[in-house]
Protein backbone atom coordinates (compact mmCIF):
# COMPACT_ATOMS: atom_id res chain seq x y z
CA UNK A 1 0.00 0.00 0.00
CA UNK A 2 0.84 3.30 -0.63
CA UNK A 3 -0.01 6.53 1.23
CA UNK A 4 -3.34 7.69 -0.38
CA UNK A 5 -4.38 4.50 -1.36
CA UNK A 6 -7.99 3.30 0.28
CA UNK A 7 -8.49 0.98 3.10
CA UNK A 8 -9.28 -2.84 1.87
CA UNK A 9 -11.89 -4.02 2.70
CA UNK A 10 -12.24 -6.03 6.23
CA UNK A 11 -15.99 -7.42 6.41
CA UNK A 12 -16.05 -9.89 3.54
CA UNK A 13 -15.31 -13.45 4.22
CA UNK A 14 -13.09 -12.74 8.15
CA UNK A 15 -13.83 -14.26 11.22
CA UNK A 16 -14.06 -11.79 14.25
CA UNK A 17 -13.28 -12.58 16.89
CA UNK A 18 -15.75 -13.44 19.29
CA UNK A 19 -17.74 -12.42 16.92
CA UNK A 20 -17.63 -8.76 17.79
CA UNK A 21 -17.24 -6.74 14.59
CA UNK A 22 -16.19 -3.61 14.42
CA UNK A 23 -18.67 -0.50 14.08
CA UNK A 24 -16.86 2.10 11.51
CA UNK A 25 -17.51 5.37 11.41
CA UNK A 26 -17.68 7.75 8.67
CA UNK A 27 -15.72 10.29 8.34
CA UNK A 28 -13.31 9.27 11.39
CA UNK A 29 -9.77 8.38 11.64
CA UNK A 30 -8.66 5.04 12.00
CA UNK A 31 -5.91 2.91 13.07
CA UNK A 32 -5.28 -0.63 11.86
CA UNK A 33 -2.68 -3.09 13.98
CA UNK A 34 -1.17 -6.31 12.83
CA UNK A 35 -0.15 -8.60 15.60
CA UNK A 36 0.81 -12.53 15.77
CA UNK A 37 0.65 -14.46 19.01
CA UNK A 38 3.50 -14.82 20.90
CA UNK A 39 5.21 -11.97 19.48
CA UNK A 40 6.93 -9.10 22.24
CA UNK A 41 7.00 -6.76 19.36
CA UNK A 42 3.15 -6.95 19.25
CA UNK A 43 3.04 -6.69 22.83
CA UNK A 44 4.86 -3.92 23.48
CA UNK A 45 2.83 -2.07 20.30
CA UNK A 46 -0.22 -3.13 22.15
CA UNK A 47 0.47 -1.17 25.03
CA UNK A 48 0.48 2.24 22.81
CA UNK A 49 -2.59 1.16 20.68
CA UNK A 50 -4.55 0.83 23.79
CA UNK A 51 -3.36 4.38 25.25
CA UNK A 52 -4.00 5.80 21.93
CA UNK A 53 -7.48 4.21 22.01
CA UNK A 54 -8.76 5.60 25.49
CA UNK A 55 -7.61 8.89 24.50
CA UNK A 56 -9.95 9.05 21.83
CA UNK A 57 -12.13 6.74 22.43
CA UNK A 58 -15.27 8.87 20.69
CA UNK A 59 -12.97 10.21 17.94
CA UNK A 60 -10.86 7.00 16.48
CA UNK A 61 -11.53 3.72 14.92
CA UNK A 62 -9.31 1.36 16.31
CA UNK A 63 -9.24 -2.77 14.83
CA UNK A 64 -6.45 -5.49 15.00
CA UNK A 65 -5.93 -7.98 12.72
CA UNK A 66 -4.10 -11.08 14.06
CA UNK A 67 -1.64 -12.21 11.03
CA UNK A 68 -0.75 -15.68 11.60
CA UNK A 69 3.41 -16.31 12.02
CA UNK A 70 4.45 -17.34 8.38
CA UNK A 71 5.24 -20.94 9.69
CA UNK A 72 1.79 -21.64 11.08
CA UNK A 73 -0.26 -24.12 9.06
CA UNK A 74 -3.32 -23.95 11.31
CA UNK A 75 -4.69 -21.31 13.86
CA UNK A 76 -5.44 -22.19 17.42
CA UNK A 77 -8.28 -19.56 17.89
CA UNK A 78 -8.46 -20.32 21.94
CA UNK A 79 -4.76 -19.37 22.06
CA UNK A 80 -5.33 -15.83 19.57
CA UNK A 81 -8.10 -14.96 22.18
CA UNK A 82 -6.20 -15.78 25.31
CA UNK A 83 -3.25 -12.95 23.45
CA UNK A 84 -5.30 -10.83 22.32
CA UNK A 85 -7.71 -10.72 25.59
CA UNK A 86 -5.92 -11.89 28.41
CA UNK A 87 -1.78 -10.86 27.77
CA UNK A 88 -2.38 -8.11 25.06
CA UNK A 89 -5.53 -6.17 26.79
CA UNK A 90 -6.61 -5.69 23.41
CA UNK A 91 -10.53 -4.20 24.26
CA UNK A 92 -11.39 -3.12 20.38
CA UNK A 93 -12.46 -5.39 17.55
CA UNK A 94 -10.03 -8.18 16.21
CA UNK A 95 -10.47 -9.93 12.89
CA UNK A 96 -8.35 -13.00 12.54
CA UNK A 97 -7.01 -13.04 9.21
CA UNK A 98 -6.76 -17.12 9.03
CA UNK A 99 -5.69 -16.94 5.45
CA UNK A 100 -3.59 -14.13 5.40
CA UNK A 101 -6.06 -12.43 2.79
CA UNK A 102 -5.91 -9.34 4.84
CA UNK A 103 -1.75 -9.14 5.53
CA UNK A 104 -1.98 -9.90 1.27
CA UNK A 105 -4.47 -6.52 0.51
CA UNK A 106 -2.38 -4.46 2.91
CA UNK A 107 1.15 -5.54 1.54
CA UNK A 108 1.85 -6.39 5.64
CA UNK A 109 4.02 -9.45 5.46
CA UNK A 110 4.65 -9.71 9.49
CA UNK A 111 3.52 -8.06 12.36
CA UNK A 112 3.77 -5.75 13.75
CA UNK A 113 2.34 -3.69 11.31
CA UNK A 114 0.37 0.30 11.85
CA UNK A 115 -1.73 1.76 9.40
CA UNK A 116 -3.09 4.90 9.92
CA UNK A 117 -6.25 6.11 7.58
CA UNK A 118 -7.79 10.07 7.57
CA UNK A 119 -11.35 10.49 7.96
CA UNK A 120 -11.45 9.79 4.02
CA UNK A 121 -10.23 6.50 4.00
CA UNK A 122 -7.22 7.17 2.44
CA UNK A 123 -3.62 5.85 3.87
CA UNK A 124 -1.60 8.62 5.88
CA UNK A 125 1.32 6.15 7.74
CA UNK A 126 2.39 2.76 7.20
CA UNK A 127 4.83 1.13 9.69
CA UNK A 128 5.87 -2.13 10.17
CA UNK A 129 7.77 -2.70 13.27
CA UNK A 130 7.93 -0.47 16.34
CA UNK A 131 10.99 1.69 15.83
CA UNK A 132 9.98 5.13 16.26
CA UNK A 133 6.78 4.11 17.84
CA UNK A 134 5.54 7.23 19.37
CA UNK A 135 5.36 9.16 16.59
CA UNK A 136 2.01 7.72 15.76
CA UNK A 137 0.73 9.74 18.65
CA UNK A 138 0.67 13.27 17.22
CA UNK A 139 0.33 12.20 13.69
CA UNK A 140 -3.49 10.53 15.05
CA UNK A 141 -3.71 14.09 17.34
CA UNK A 142 -3.74 16.36 14.55
CA UNK A 143 -5.97 13.47 12.19
CA UNK A 144 -8.62 13.33 15.05
CA UNK A 145 -8.74 17.23 15.26
CA UNK A 146 -8.56 17.91 11.75
CA UNK A 147 -11.71 15.85 11.42
CA UNK A 148 -13.34 16.99 14.28
CA UNK A 149 -13.17 20.75 13.20
CA UNK A 150 -14.49 19.64 9.37
CA UNK A 151 -17.68 21.28 8.70
CA UNK A 152 -18.22 17.61 7.27
CA UNK A 153 -17.80 15.56 10.36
Amino acid sequence: MRLGDEAPALDDGVEWLDRIKPHVHARRPSLIHFWSTGCPLCHEGARLVNQLRTVHRDNLDVIAVFAPRPEATSVDIEAVRRDAQDMMRLNHPCVVDRHRELQTAFECPYAPGYFIFDRDGKLRHRQMGNASLESLIPLIDRLVVKASHSPEA
